[in-house]
């Protein structure tokens, strides 16, 4: 016979409120790769509702997690789960709908917006974090360099999206090799 755990409540709340801290914890223990959102649910004792709502609360909001980069790294984690799917991390943009919509058909050839193909979540994370980066970072990198460069000749939006096309194809890559983000050109130590 198993045993569950039960919570008596006392009083006149009626729920049971969680911290901030609490809720990045659960929602960063639920969308590990490789966990099944519903038996990290059961096992921390909420709704996997409440946990798919608190992901899309912190990734809209910012406000609720301490860190946005490791919001970004959960979910790019989490909804791509095995790295080696990927033959080239230049795949990875476009898997995740970054890439412009194309419409061809005899003489006529219109480049539209993005495809809006994948997972929405990690498309909006990346797209937040570049504007981040472009928008409010103080820090420089080459990365950021590329991207007003881009923004220069294409304009601040598609330079978003350009930047976070590039995001994901280096998160990625950094993913399979093991290694660390490097804001400038200087080599790798041997």
């Amino acid at each position: 016979m198993a045993y569950q755990r039960v919570e008596v409540l006392t009083g006149t709340e009626r729920r049971r409120t969680y911290t901030p801290a609490e809720k990045v914890r659960m929602v960063e223990e639920a969308f590990r790769p490789g966990v099944v959102v519903t038996e990290a649910a059961r096992r921390l004792g909420v709704h996997e509702s409440l946990l798919y709502r608190w992901r899309g609360l912190m990734q809209s909001s910012g406000t609720a997690v301490a860190e946005p980069s490791s919001f970004v790294a959960l979910t790019f984690t989490s909804a791509i789960n095995d790295p080696a799917r990927f033959t080239s991390s230049k795949a990875v943009g476009p898997h995740f709908g970054l890439t412009p919509r194309k419409y061809q058909f005899g003489e006529t050839d219109v480049t539209g917006a993005i495809s809006e193909t994948g997972d929405a979540l990690v498309r909006g994370a990346l797209y937040e974090a570049a504007q981040v980066m472009l928008t409010r970072t103080t820090s420089f990198s080459t990365l950021k360099r590329w991207a007003l460069d881009v923004a220069k000749r294409r304009g601040m939006m598609r330079a978003k999206v350009a930047l976070a096309r590039k995001l994901a194809t280096v998160l990625h890559r950094m993913w399979v090799d093991g290694t660390d983000f490097r804001f400038g050109k200087e080599t790798a130590a041997a």
